[in-house]
């Protein structure tokens, strides 16, 4: 029997994906802890969903709802329980070219700022 064990990895994305793209080579994987940052501005829940690449709806299923006091689009980190920004925030992580990275934050805000 083959086991990964992983630890520390501290919502590492990068880290994550490696896991994720050799997990099938193993017959256990063990997260033996540290999986999330509770230093990052990125709410735990968030952090969570994005590791196990699923809706942050789905971690809370049968949760009832809490009101929020901002709304989502007044809230960047609300923003990250949605796939679409998942998808993004996991592609953004694996750019490792600065300039590109720098780029795309300009390129994003400036299509904010038109409001388009």
């Amino acid at each position: 029997m083959q086991i990964l064990l992983v630890a520390d990895l501290h919502y590492t994305l990068r880290q994550l994906d490696w896991v994720a793209s050799v997990a099938g080579d193993y017959d256990l994987l063990v997260v033996a802890g540290d999986l999330l940052d509770i230093a990052s501005a990125v709410d735990p829940d968030a952090q969570i969903a994005m590791a196990l690449e699923v809706p942050m709806e789905a971690l809370l299923q049968g949760v009832h709802a809490i009101k929020r006091r901002a709304r989502q689009e007044d809230d960047p980190l609300a923003l990250l329980s949605t796939g679409q920004a998942m998808r993004l925030a996991r592609a953004f992580s694996r750019i490792s070219d600065g300039r590109i990275r720098v780029a795309l934050v300009s390129l994003a805000e400036g299509i904010a700022s038109k409001g388009q």
